[in-house]
């Protein structure tokens, strides 16, 4: 059990790193100067935020309390399996919502990215991604893990 217990804190350690760490830096190019001026911030999209945007712009606002709303659903979730388990309750349903949202995860910043571009005319901006890919894939990986786990020993 005391492995279960590792996996979810390292789970939970993770998604709340995720909140705070950019995972896509978008550069803007020599073109977006020109036609913005100077002073024109780079684009980072956080976990839980997004910089260097207009939020008054309704789908940029939508996209990232939408992003933060999915990853504050996996932490309630992580949290809820630690609180069954505890209890010596089932905790393998979650795991599989999890995997859902995990696999979801990609086409959704891919789509966000390219809505992102479309909303910067003119800016050139060059792709990037940054750290919490990384975590991101930790949060896959610990993710298989623990799925294996629950398959292997069908208690919990």
């Amino acid at each position: 059990m005391k492995i279960y217990y590792f996996i979810l804190t390292g789970l939970l350690i993770s998604v709340i790193a995720l909140i705070f760490s950019p995972i896509v830096w978008m550069e803007i190019g020599p073109g977006g100067y020109a036609y913005y001026g100077p002073t024109v911030p780079d684009v980072y999209i956080y976990g839980g935020f997004i910089f260097g945007k207009d939020l008054a712009f309704g789908p940029i606002d939508f996209a990232w309390k939408f992003q933060l709303t999915c990853i504050l659903l996996y932490l309630f979730l992580v949290i809820l399996s630690m609180i069954r388990l505890k209890k010596g309750k089932r905790i393998g349903v979650f795991a599989w919502i999890k995997v859902g949202l995990l696999f979801l995860f990609l086409p959704w910043i891919s789509l966000y990215i390219g809505g992102v571009e479309c909303n910067s005319d003119c800016a050139e901006l060059t792709t990037r991604w940054a750290y919490g890919i990384v975590i991101y894939g930790i949060l896959c990986g610990l993710n298989v893990l623990l799925i294996g786990l629950i398959l292997l020993r069908p208690k919990y």
